[in-house]
């Protein structure tokens, strides 16, 4: 008997778990995009009267003080990328020229 056959009964039962399968996985998909999209669209309709310039210069605010800003978070980001890069450059470019050099006799 040809395994493709549709009347085989092993060939119709995994192409029903197939189509199962797959059926669950766009459902699932589905239900993801959809919550994603629910927030993202919150985040855009309560985000954009939050934007400001102040929100970009000014330091952030006391615990219980209004107003403030992000530039502590934003300075702190920045220099984290910073060191980050000044540690991991140098480490890059030497083990980089050590490959070339003495790399290829072995993987």
């Amino acid at each position: 008997m040809n395994p493709v056959n549709p009347v085989n009964p092993v060939y119709r039962r995994r192409l029903l778990a197939h189509r199962v399968g797959i059926a669950l996985s766009i459902g699932a998909m589905a239900i993801g995009l959809l919550f994603l999209g629910w927030i993202l669209f919150t985040l855009l309709i309560k985000g954009f009267s939050a934007l400001s310039l102040a929100m970009f210069t000014e330091t952030t605010p006391a615990p219980g003080g209004d107003g403030g800003g992000l530039v502590n978070a934003i300075v702190g980001s920045l220099l984290m990328v910073g060191a980050a890069t000044l540690v991991s450059t140098p480490i890059g470019i030497l083990a980089g020229m050590y490959l070339a050099e003495y790399g290829e006799e072995s993987w």
